[in-house]
């Protein structure tokens, strides 16, 4: 299993936000602090607040800033969200084909019990629980001072 560039970026802009949760960052500064492309960072955020994870606030003063709590935002979930597909193999996929072993293969019953173990571990944890040493954290990124 692996996680698209969006989904893993979407998941660092909301640890980052959650170190200054009562500041906003533009998407210039919030690219330059993760070292990304600000064209694809803008698509990254424009998901996650379609999703409700972040709000955008126009004019002086303005960016990105967090529009709920990071305690209530569990892992698994933001990543349900994000990801567009977990099937592994063929046969969990809705546009899969016919494969011929389906009718007596165990592997689409184990994997989706494993995926569901999976996503439950990450729901264990909230976006907040990331960023539970926020000094370390804010000071590998830069943003010690003022942002």
């Amino acid at each position: 299993m692996r996680l698209t560039h969006a989904s893993d970026l979407g998941l660092r802009v909301l640890m980052i936000l959650s170190l200054r949760e009562s500041e906003r960052l533009t998407v210039p500064r919030l690219a330059e602090v993760l070292r990304v492309s600000e064209n694809h960072l803008v698509k990254v955020c424009l998901r996650l607040s379609s999703l409700g994870y972040i709000r955008s606030v126009r004019g002086r003063g303005g960016g990105i800033e967090l529009a709920m709590s990071p305690k209530k935002m569990r892992v698994g979930d933001v990543l349900m969200e994000l990801e567009e597909d977990f099937g592994l193999v063929e046969c969990m996929r809705e546009e899969s084909g016919a494969c011929v072993l389906t009718p007596a293969c165990e592997l689409k019953g184990l994997l989706e019990d494993a995926t569901a173990t999976f996503f439950n571990k990450l729901n264990s944890k909230s976006i907040s629980d990331l960023v539970s040493k926020p000094r370390r954290l804010t000071s590998l990124v830069g943003l010690n001072g003022r942002v």
